[in-house]
């Protein structure tokens, strides 16, 4: 009966060293701070999942000059959105991030991209992107930010 629960104990230590770990979890401490976003692109795909069309996206302010667009998260899951400094403040809400799921709290109609999928998180570069799908077609936001 020993030898039968030292074999048992040694399969389940087996297993469970075996069991596929994720060696980069997300955790909020890596995403706070202020991020400029690099690059926004909208990629377009037809009925069949083909590539039909991409955009590349500039920001702009209400008369149409070329702005630099800021994010920045905090400890205390507060989002903000600015325009050339954090001193012009577009809109603000909450974040949650759940694995390398990151919603904003901010409806769409303020914010449509907020409900991201991170691809890509160091201590200098962040990717995001989002889906939409749109039968028949859908599209996909991806988004580069490097952090200041």
């Amino acid at each position: 009966m020993t030898k039968t629960i030292l074999y048992r104990l040694i399969i389940l230590v087996l297993f469970l060293s075996s069991c596929k770990k994720d060696s980069n979890p997300m955790a909020t401490s890596q995403l706070n701070g202020l991020w400029e976003v690099d690059l926004l692109t909208i990629t377009y795909y037809d009925s069949l999942g083909n590539i039909s069309n991409v955009d590349t996206v500039e920001y702009v302010d209400d008369i149409g000059n070329t702005v630099t667009a800021l994010e920045q998260f905090d400890s205390n899951n507060k989002f903000h959105l600015f325009s050339n400094s954090t001193n012009d403040t577009i809109s603000s809400g909450t974040f949650n991030l759940n694995s390398n799921n990151l919603i904003i709290n901010l409806p769409d109609s303020v914010f449509p991209f907020n409900n991201r999928t991170i691809t890509l998180l160091t201590s200098h570069n962040l990717q995001l992107i989002q889906n939409y799908n749109t039968p028949p077609t859908s599209k996909k936001w991806t988004q580069s930010y490097h952090r200041l």
